[in-house]
């Protein structure tokens, strides 16, 4: 426990519990698609289960902000009294059962300045998101049986069929057996990952024929974004990059570009399960079909398989992956393939100089100063260690390191220049958003160059075999692709201008693009990437680099 255990509850509160972005916006939008899903309720229209959510967001909020003075209503208050609130995601690594008999003996005065009880309220308003979907459900099922808190008696029958409704409508952490509680501790989310399904699998089974219409409405949703996508080059172009992952997830709605600056997306969360097949399937089987991608049904396939996966505890997991210099969840690189020439430890010559190395300069615009200052001073990836912090704490960590400032920019007179900011930035709610070529995943095209150019460099070492004049041409210009990506890529982190960010990473995905056709096509020309090494050349004399 003192490891594993305790590493574990840390990881989960600060990826969950107590990450406001994913309390307070993340799960409150999941949680209404997956209430759709399950919910027991007879209605299969969106409108009434919308408009019931909806008031109870709001009455929900403010109860959690007022610390229970206002819009504390009766449901909320049943709510309670069924101890529903245990089977939320901090009724697991909290004690709520002793801070409500602790706060039964206390009055209004104590409450208020009673330093554990400041923990409760913040945690209060953390899960409204939770009880938001919870209570709906709990309403809903009440209208339909004719019961009435102010007026009728809760009798055991009613009690119990309330509860299960409520609790059954998204993930019910209470439901899990002695084993299942150990190995929670050890594997995060475990037992939210079966729990999940179970809801979804109970709902169908109770009434498939609602389960499947609800369903059906996300996937008229999602099928009609991916046309709206088509509509739009930027807006096709940054979902044709995008992994798979990141689609599986997220419903992508363009915002209409005279809103903003440059093309930005709010993207909001799916059901976990369900939706990979209702929303993701169908989109993954429109691009294999249309849009040229021909493994992206195999690509889909793996990651549903892989969101069944339960995951590693927090400290092996992390040590794993920076081993690996790979994220395992988005299965991207922790250090990009572009910045890999700058791992280089200290070199201490033979006059007991040291030349200094270059892991420190391991960072891109969206690493924390933290990470910056703490690389400078041991001389490691600022990516590493934003990433261990990521891994260890979760979101939260991350988002309290962050507050001390991201990545700076040295002026052309050595001053610090600020930033362009992004919807994105914003605190809390910038979550939601996501910009084209922001660069905040890593583009599968610049993956696939980087794979194609390791094959190619161990092609030409194999033993025994002579590299072919086609094979050869391949290579050159492979490695021609991967010096360009690397000159960008530092450009990239001089770079105030959200706007010129965006155009260098649009850059980078062209480039890449021609690579990987050039090496996939059996007619390679290297005279093709002239163009891009004179505008790459041109960049970095513009930037005052070497080409």
């Amino acid at each position: 426990d003192a490891t594993i255990g305790r590493t574990n509850r840390m990881f989960k509160l600060g990826t969950t519990g107590y990450r406001a972005s994913f309390s307070m916006i993340t799960n409150p939008l999941r949680d209404f698609r997956t209430l759709m899903l399950n919910t027991q309720s007879k209605s299969n229209s969106p409108i009434p289960l919308f408009s019931t959510w909806g008031a109870t967001w709001g009455q929900t909020l403010t109860s959690a902000l007022s610390g229970r003075m206002v819009g504390d209503t009766r449901w909320a208050q049943l709510y309670r009294r069924l101890g529903l609130e245990m089977s939320t995601p901090l009724g697991e690594d909290t004690q709520p059962v002793r801070a409500a008999t602790r706060r039964l003996w206390q009055g209004r005065v104590i409450k208020t300045l009673d330093p554990r009880n400041v923990l409760n309220y913040i945690r209060e308003i953390f899960q409204y998101g939770e009880a938001t979907a919870r209570i709906t459900e709990l309403k809903l099922i009440a209208k339909e049986i004719g019961f009435d808190p102010a007026k009728d008696e809760l009798t055991p029958e009613i009690a119990t069929k309330l509860a299960n409704a409520t609790k059954r409508v998204t993930t019910d952490f209470t439901a899990s057996g002695r084993s299942m509680r150990v190995i929670n501790q050890l594997l995060p989310f475990s037992n939210a990952q079966i729990q999940g399904v179970r809801s979804h699998v109970r709902a169908a089974k109770t009434n498939p024929v609602s389960f499947t219409i609800r369903g059906i409405y996300g996937t008229i949703v999602s099928v009609s974004l991916w046309l709206r996508y088509r509509e739009d080059e930027e807006f096709w172009a940054m979902w044709q990059t995008m992994p798979m992952r990141e689609k599986y997830a997220y419903t992508y709605i363009p915002i209409p570009k005279e809103w903003t600056e440059a093309p930005e997306m709010v993207r909001i969360p799916r059901a976990f399960e369900a939706d990979g097949l209702f929303m993701a399937l169908p989109v993954a089987i429109l691009d294999q079909w249309y849009g040229e991608q021909p493994d992206e049904a195999v690509q889909w396939a793996e990651t549903f398989v892989e969101s069944f996966k339960p995951s590693a505890p927090a400290l092996v997991r992390t040590a794993f992956e920076q081993a690996a210099n790979r994220n395992y969840y988005f299965d991207t690189p922790i250090v990009p393939r572009s910045e890999e020439a700058m791992s280089v430890d200290d070199v201490e010559l033979a006059d007991g100089q040291v030349l200094e190395g270059f892991k420190h300069l391991q960072y891109g615009a969206h690493n924390t100063a933290f990470a910056i200052k703490l690389g400078e001073i041991f001389n490691v990836s600022p990516r590493r260690i934003d990433h261990a912090i990521k891994g260890l704490a979760g979101g939260a960590g991350a988002d309290f390191v962050g507050m001390f400032g991201r990545a700076p920019i040295e002026g052309p007179e050595g001053e610090t220049v600020e930033r362009e900011r992004q919807w994105s930035d914003t605190p809390v709610i910038g979550t939601i958003f996501s910009s084209v070529g922001q660069g905040s995943y890593s583009s599968e095209t610049i993956e696939k160059l980087y794979d194609r150019y390791e094959w190619a460099i161990g092609n030409q070492r194999v033993k025994g075999k002579k590299e072919s004049k086609e094979e050869r041409l391949h290579r050159l210009i492979l490695k021609d692709a991967t010096s360009m990506m690397s000159t960008i890529s530092e450009i990239e982190q001089l770079e105030a201008s959200t706007k010129e960010r965006r155009e260098l990473r649009k850059l980078k995905e062209k480039i890449a693009v021609d690579a990987v056709k050039s090496f996939d096509s059996k007619s390679p020309s290297r005279g093709d990437f002239k163009k891009w090494e004179r505008e790459v050349k041109e960049l970095a004399r513009e930037y005052n680099h070497k080409d």
